[in-house]
């Protein structure tokens, strides 16, 4: 989600853009496309994701040409986002292949104290500079066109994605003023299209380009791809627009879109080489709770302030900047001085992110214990074996009796230490690491100061609106755990993919990441065996670095995602650079 608080697009807006068409505009069907930029000995890998399809929206009435993917592919019925479960993140790790801790994008939104030196502030993490893992497109072009011995310099990749800030975060860090953090330089793709060129284009409060007019980009795209990745926005914008009922009507349009791409490919002869690959970035929560779900270890008879079905309510939100002005004006002699905070929303989630840049390791631990204690056990109730000790027994009753509990306060499910500094051998490892209940767990690696200092989580059905119930009036909201099970269909014309296959690993707890399971930083590293890619793990940005503790004892090396090797039927790569074997 962009700036969810102005995010109030009409279904309306996107009708009308399907009338509008495209400046490329679809091939006509007498002058097919030609083979891709290698040639007819190549494969073509495709990449689609479908923003915010969830898999039971796949039906064979209104998506039978994603449901024939399925018929004739690989469907991972246990597939999961990174968290944060929002559009940016999860289109990073498609492409990175590594969780948000080494990509350094684990959010839409966050608190960029980089910024304008002297006046950071709350913005789209959508800067080339912040992205500190390198693309598929920089490995393509390492890889295949670089050094004394060229694999293949004539392949050629793309990105056509409907919305202005993935079109950002991709273009490279030339497009960028400020030094890439890792030290690294990802390119852009070789053909880029930019959303705002298209007439369809809808501005301020959507910032995407529709299905139907982005579709046609990327037929007119596949002539110069071997390798190409489409966002598709409509399913996610139509429920922000108006909940479960607004996405209907485009689930069937982003079909058609997939049924168009497919035709272009057999038209063209490539569709017999041609690995398609489906996959959403988040799912989507539409906001209309039961009180009967919400608060692990709370007493269930206490009345919570329930919206309606629609969802487009405030009394399902919960607003926590009042809050942590609050606890702001507090000084207490166990906690030490509470720093301002600021609260980021991103729907589903929170970052709580201390302003102040020049405060102490200890105010800064005071102040995340208190943040924490006060936000997830306001009333000492939360029983649950993570939970923080009460607020009242941290702060102190005198701070206490000063604050207001905010409204739905018990819809706040997980709320987790994110600075990356929190957990290695720094000050600050004392009592926050002694918070166990406050530590990420090991599946979700998400621990990157972009993520601000605290990361709430709320239950299923709620919504965080910031800094008041005004804040966050849309319907459709992601983030949190209940919208982090997404789609994956590995599937195309090549004769080395398996049909009719459902892979199914037997648990459906996004907490844990099994072997059958697939996730999309699963996306890139099976791209990359695709294609042929020989990337040695010391040639990632971060080789030999230190990452957070998770306490799992993982080793970090290479990709963090793994090759969907279920969806194929041979062990090696069918590909050198995307060159087929003659």
């Amino acid at each position: 989600m962009k700036n969810i608080h102005k995010l109030t697009v009409s279904l309306a807006a996107l009708a009308l853009s399907a009338c509008s068409g495209s400046p490329g505009g679809p091939l006509a069907q007498d002058d097919p496309p030609p083979p891709g930029p290698s040639g007819e000995n190549a494969l073509t890998v495709v990449v689609v994701a479908i923003d915010s399809l969830m898999p039971e929206d796949v039906d064979a009435t209104t998506m039978p040409n994603v449901n024939g993917l399925i018929t004739n592919g690989t469907y991972f019925l246990e597939s999961r986002s990174v968290f944060s479960a929002e559009t940016i993140p999860n289109h990073v790790a498609m492409m990175t292949g590594v969780y948000p801790d080494r990509n350094g994008i684990p959010t839409n939104n966050f608190w960029d104290k980089d910024a304008l030196p002297g006046n950071p502030g709350d913005e789209d993490l959508d800067n080339p500079n912040e992205l500190e893992a390198k693309t598929l497109f920089t490995w393509i072009d390492e890889q295949c066109r670089q050094g004394l011995t060229t694999s293949n310099p004539d392949i050629r990749h793309a990105a056509v994605l409907s919305k202005t800030y993935l079109w950002e975060v991709f273009r490279g860090d030339d497009a960028d003023s400020q030094t890439n953090d890792a030290g690294i330089n990802n390119i852009e793709p070789d053909t880029h299209w930019d959303p705002q060129s298209s007439p369809s284009y809808i501005g301020p409060g959507s910032e995407h380009t529709p299905d139907p007019a982005t579709g046609p980009e990327a037929v007119a795209t596949l002539p110069a791809a071997d390798f190409i990745f489409i966002n598709l926005g409509d399913v996610d914008r139509s429920a922000h627009a108006s909940g479960s009922t607004g996405r209907q009507g485009t689930r069937s349009t982003a079909d058609q879109q997939i049924g168009n791409i497919i035709s272009a490919l057999q038209d063209a002869d490539r569709w017999d080489n041609t690995v398609f690959i489906i996959s959403s970035d988040h799912g989507m929560d539409f906001s209309a709770p039961e009180a009967s779900e919400v608060g692990p270890g709370f007493p269930q008879d206490a009345p919570l302030a329930v919206g309606p079905a629609a969802g487009n309510y405030s009394g399902d939100s919960i607003s926590t900047q009042p809050l942590l002005d609050d606890l702001a004006a507090c000084t207490n002699a166990d906690v030490g001085t509470i720093k301002p905070m600021l609260a980021v929303q991103n729907g589903g989630t929170n970052s709580i992110v201390i302003t102040d840049l020049n405060s102490t390791a200890a105010e800064r631990e005071g102040t995340m214990l208190a943040a924490r204690a006060c936000l997830m056990n306001f009333t000492g109730e939360n029983t649950a074996t993570d939970a923080p000790a009460s607020c009242e027994s941290v702060v102190g009753t005198s701070c206490f009796s000063s604050l207001t509990q905010p409204v739905n306060i018990r819809a706040v499910e997980h709320a987790w230490y994110a600075n990356p500094d929190l957990y290695t051998g720094s000050a600050l490892n004392g009592a926050l690491v002694g918070d166990t209940g406050g530590a990420m767990p090991a599946t979700i690696k998400s621990r990157h100061e972009n993520l601000g200092d605290l990361v709430l989580a709320i239950s299923d059905g709620f919504k965080f609106s910031e800094p008041d119930a005004s804040g966050n009036p849309i319907p459709g909201n992601h983030g949190h755990m209940p919208t982090i099970h997404n789609t994956i269909i590995v599937s195309g014309g090549a004769s080395f993919l398996v049909a009719g296959n459902a892979v199914d690993s037997g648990n459906d707890d996004h907490f844990v990441r099994d072997p059958g399971q697939s996730e999309n930083i699963d996306v890139a590293p099976t791209v990359a065996w695709l294609l042929g890619l020989d990337i040695q793990d010391g040639q990632f940005p971060d080789a030999g670095n230190t990452f957070p503790d998770y306490g799992d004892a993982v080793s970090r090396s290479g990709f963090d995602g793994r090759v969907l090797s279920e969806a194929f039927n041979i062990t090696d790569s069918p590909s050198n650079c995307g060159l087929l074997p003659e």
